[in-house]
């Protein structure tokens, strides 16, 4: 048995190989069938000739062949994978209901910084997160698939540093997306500054404090999100990421509203919730109801 799934596995994956080209840019240009109600998997994207990033896209049960229906960016925290929403969840269903394409990226160990340091040695891939994917992601799926082409139908979301590199993104790139969502998030680099996977890529505090302060500091580039809708939830026992981040992030999007207007926040605290699956599947019906309301 153990043979034949093995067997249908390899024979699908040179199916989609099969049904795919080599664009200008180097990523495979996809110009197979598209199957409603599955994931579309195999896809990659080329960062150099042996470099790439893979790629998953979700197709809801009532898609039809050229729909740009409304697209979300699923982001996975660290140490995950591009199929972990899918696993963890039952965002398939809710695709399903409210009609999304979900756009799932394998970012690896990426907290989405937008450059790379001298100073420092770590390297998630050969271009910062951020970069690959505004320059090489989205153009992507808009070339082949006919998504993601407006910033009122694109929405993006995530949990854990998922949810920083949707804030971060969005707040960088305004003009892409029309709604963002962050679970269990850190958005203030400067109240983590002992945490080592920062560390990495921003260097010691002590020797580098204007760079923690200003560069990816998403309390500074809240500034950015006018017009954006933002959903944020975090649970009230999170020992990993404190309920805080979330909560000063929502206050300071509400200071700015007071102020110039145009700010929408969205703010879910769960009693007793630590950062887990658990807590996400619970929140996780709020957010595409959220997305639901304010994607185009």
């Amino acid at each position: 048995m153990k043979k034949i799934v093995n067997l249908v596995g390899l024979a699908f994956l040179i199916l989609v190989v099969s049904c795919s080209s080599i664009s200008s840019s180097g990523s495979f240009k996809y110009n197979g069938k598209i199957f409603s109600g599955k994931w579309l998997r195999g896809l990659k994207i080329y960062i150099t000739k042996k470099n790439y990033i893979p790629l998953q896209i979700y197709f809801p049960k009532n898609y039809k062949s050229g729909d740009s229906l409304r697209t979300i960016f699923l982001l996975h925290g660290i140490d995950g994978n591009l199929r972990d929403w899918e696993k963890n969840t039952a965002i398939e269903s809710m695709a399903d209901k409210y009609n999304f394409i979900l756009v799932s990226p394998n970012m690896k160990n990426s907290l989405y910084e937008t450059k790379f340091y001298s100073d420092v040695s770590y390297r998630w891939n050969k271009i910062p997160g951020g970069e690959f994917f505004i320059k090489f992601l989205v153009p992507y799926v808009r070339d082949n698939f006919n998504i993601a082409t407006k910033k009122e139908s694109s929405g993006i979301f995530g949990g854990s540093s998922g949810a920083r590199g949707a804030l971060l993104i969005s707040s960088l790139y305004s003009n892409q997306f029309g709604a963002v969502a962050g679970f269990s998030g850190y958005y203030d680099l400067t109240s983590i500054t002992k945490d080592s996977r920062v560390r990495s890529v921003y260097g010691k505090y002590k020797n580098n404090k204007l760079r923690w302060e200003n560069d990816d500091n998403i309390m500074k580039l809240a500034v950015n999100l006018k017009d954006i809708p933002v959903f944020l939830s975090h649970g009230s026992n999170d020992y990993i990421v404190p309920s805080g981040q979330s909560l000063i992030l929502a206050m300071k999007l509400k200071m700015l509203h007071k102020k110039f207007n145009g700010y929408d926040i969205t703010y879910i605290e769960k009693k007793h919730s630590l950062q887990d699956w658990k807590f996400w599947r619970k929140v996780l019906p709020n957010a595409m109801d959220f997305f639901n309301k304010n994607l185009k």
